[in-house]
């Protein structure tokens, strides 16, 4: 059984080490697509294929939501290399297959032939004051995960699925054939530990960065909800900034509402090699910074290509609406 993992990527260098060799050790390939990271992301990425980790490496800088066209190219691709399965995830996100009797592989080799598709529930795992600042190796320092998992899983495909009119929606959450979602029921065995969250700057930049992209994406994006979980941090910092970023609940957490258990995580990768310590909130700020330009540089070249949108923005521009 050949299987290929794929994942998206932005500014994750304080995890993606330790995420790539985890991963390394239950897939046989891995595929990622850079979207235009400011961190040392994509160095670390080349570093760990130079060691001979099975990696592909691309990138593109899209400064807009345009994750299912992505996420359905990048499972095309996987399945080209000759996945029998493949497996969609994020940075953030590590297999956890203590609970599978052999593991990953046997669990999926085990499912009935005309199964095609398998959903990942996701354990949600949470910093906390007394974790060891100085591991730089995530799933190392956060041990504490919510009691129940999360209804939001994480989709597993056969690769023998691309010959057919498949595509991922947005998360990786599901697929869709013909308009329709695909059956993919939740493993009750295998899990994903999420570690969302590794420090408040981090998250609060995923959340103004992902909000971002959505309006820049235009009118169906936002209609649609794209990405609707970084509503409440983004709006939160546009219109009372303070409330988070001088919020000692936010800026340092304890156990949400429930508790917490104590489970790390059994992870398969060893010890890091690239993984530098970082400060989160210079970080974040050259993260927003570089995102900015971005958009901005792609604003201008559609000015500089096509005249009529040049006119029609300068007309936008000379608008006046009356306030006060």
């Amino acid at each position: 059984m050949r299987l290929v993992a794929a994942t998206r990527v932005l500014d994750e260098d304080d995890v993606l080490e330790a995420f790539v060799r985890h991963h390394a050790a239950l897939v046989d390939h891995h595929i990622f697509l850079d979207n235009g990271s400011t961190d040392r992301s994509l160095a670390i990425l080349q570093a760990l294929r130079a060691e001979g980790l099975p990696l592909t490496v691309l990138q593109t800088r899209a400064a807009h939501f345009c994750e299912p066209p992505l996420l359905t190219g990048l499972f095309r691709m996987a399945a080209g290399m000759g996945a029998d399965w493949v497996l969609m995830l994020d940075c953030d996100e590590f297999v956890d297959q203590r609970r599978a009797e052999g593991g990953l592989r046997a669990l999926l080799d085990a499912l009935p032939p005309e199964q095609g598709a398998l959903r990942l529930p996701r354990a949600a795992y949470h910093p906390m004051p007394d974790d060891d600042a100085a591991d730089l190796l995530v799933p190392r320092r956060i041990r504490r995960r919510e009691p129940e998992l999360q209804p939001t899983a994480k989709i597993v495909l056969r690769g023998a699925l691309a010959a057919q009119n498949l595509n991922i929606d947005a998360g990786s959450h599901d697929a869709i054939r013909d308009g329709q979602y695909l059956s993919a029921p939740i493993s009750g065995a295998l899990a994903l530990a999420h570690f969302q969250r590794r420090s408040a700057c981090q998250r609060a930049a995923r959340s103004v960065l992902g909000r971002l992209k959505v309006i820049a994406a235009g009118q169906a994006a936002a209609d649609n909800n794209s990405s609707l979980h970084y509503n409440r941090i983004f709006e939160a910092i546009r219109d009372d900034p303070a409330s988070l970023l001088r919020n000692p609940d936010f800026l340092s957490p304890g156990a949400p509402e429930g508790g917490l258990v104590e489970d790390p995580i059994d992870y398969l990768g060893g010890e890091l090699r690239h993984t530098l310590p970082g400060d989160a909130a210079m970080q974040a700020l050259a993260g927003l910074a570089a995102f900015g330009e971005a958009l901005a540089a792609q604003h201008a070249r559609l000015l500089d290509t096509n005249e009529g949108i040049r006119l029609q923005v300068h007309n936008w521009s000379l608008t006046w609406t009356q306030v006060a």
